[in-house]
């Protein structure tokens, strides 16, 4: 019985995987005959506002008694595009044909993929009513050879932990990788320069200046680009704002770097004068950003919903996007070292939940919340200026 519902359970898996890719094929076939729509539409009101520039129906600068009337290649030029208008027309009525059908293809495609998601959740509520086959004893008690004892649940702190040491160790690695590229890159470019520069000197010295003008700049950037990766180091004890004020700042800016994207976004906080450790907010801003980054770069979605709920006790935040989904072994099938992983792990050490969701019609749904700690100011360390200010000079 068991081996017959695994078979269903299978295929149904199949089909639905089936559907939903040709749901995305169809959807961006559908996208592009509409863009062809808006291209031929406005090409046909280009030719009809030509057309009647060489048609003079009603042309009040022709006297009624005047010998000349409008020439033979006027004329000709005004069927040319009265010809080339019935063309287009045509066309366009034939594109408008297939964009309905194409429409209706659509339709049919999501509700397969609605009857099977509900097939899917029967049989998944039936296998869990069937009994379960019980395992021998000799089964269970047979050694395992070689076979370490590691924490294999998911709610094993000990394996939080090492995977949070993972984070970090990877952090400064990334980091440090950039610093070196970084200088590395301004440095061996400031020193292709001075060797040019040498020989210009005596040979060119007009060409001499502009190469100590790059030379500068090059510094001028370089410096900029560690003072940043400087700043991100630091960033935690930067945030002076109040986290309301912070997290519509941060949505802001994802409105200006993306424009072609809606992005619906409310903040609730019970207390707008609340005050929340520096260290959270932060990391607040953190689990947000990594989850715009995601829809933008791999949902494909162009709409945005976020809600953010502050209380004295904790922030729910709830995020959805109308994007392709997100499949269910995303924490399997993606490297240890993505951002969803870490949002996992940075919500466990704040105590508390993570949800994620979503497939090719609901979109993705991202809803984590955690208790919050206020900002104690007998227990809060101090920040000296030289602390605060701490960058290349």
């Amino acid at each position: 019985m068991d081996d017959h519902l695994n078979t269903l359970r299978s295929t149904n898996w199949e089909l639905l995987n089936y559907f939903r890719s040709a749901y995305v094929t169809q959807s961006e076939q559908l996208q592009g005959l509409k863009s062809e729509l808006f291209e031929l539409d406005v090409k046909l009101e280009e030719l009809e506002k030509t057309r009647n520039l060489y048609s003079f129906q009603s042309d009040s600068r022709r006297n009624i008694f005047s010998p000349f009337s409008a020439g033979a290649s006027e004329q000709g030029k005004n069927q040319v595009l009265q010809t080339q208008l019935e063309e287009l027309k045509s066309v366009r009525a034939s594109l408008v044909q297939r964009i309905e059908q194409q429409e209706i293809s659509l339709k049919s495609i999501r509700e397969h993929i609605q009857s099977l998601e509900a097939a899917n959740q029967c049989l998944a509520e039936l296998s869990q009513t069937l009994p379960q086959e019980e395992v021998s004893t000799e089964e269970l008690s047979t050694p395992e050879a070689d076979v370490p004892d590691q924490p294999e649940q998911e709610d094993d702190p000990v394996l939080h932990a090492y995977r949070i040491l993972q984070f970090e160790q990877y952090d400064r690695s990334q980091i440090a990788e950039r610093i070196h590229t970084s200088l590395q890159q301004g440095i061996e470019g400031d020193r292709n320069k001075l060797e040019v520069l040498k020989w210009l000197i005596q040979s060119d010295p007009t060409r001499a200046r502009v190469t100590i003008q790059e030379l500068q700049d090059s510094n001028a950037r370089l410096l900029q680009a560690s003072n940043a990766l400087i700043q991100e180091l630091d960033q935690a004890s930067t945030v002076v704002k109040p986290v309301w004020m912070a997290i519509e700042d941060c949505i802001q800016q994802y409105r200006t770097g993306h424009p072609e994207c809606t992005i619906d976004a409310s903040v609730d906080c019970s207390d707008y004068e609340l005050k929340i450790l520096p260290i959270i907010t932060q990391t607040l801003l953190q689990l947000i950003e990594e989850i715009l980054n995601n829809a933008f770069f791999y949902s494909n979605a162009n709409k945005l919903l976020i809600k953010v709920y502050i209380n004295s006790r904790m922030i729910d935040v709830y995020m959805n996007d109308n994007g392709v989904g997100i499949p269910a072994d995303y924490l399997t099938a993606g490297s240890w070292h993505s951002g969803l992983h870490r949002l996992h792990e940075i919500v466990y050490l704040l105590g508390g939940k993570v949800q994620i969701d979503g497939d090719i019609i609901s979109g993705t749904n991202v809803r984590f919340s955690f208790p919050i700690c206020l900002d104690n100011p007998d227990t809060k360390p101090e920040r000296t200026i030289e602390n605060h200010e701490r960058t290349i000079s």
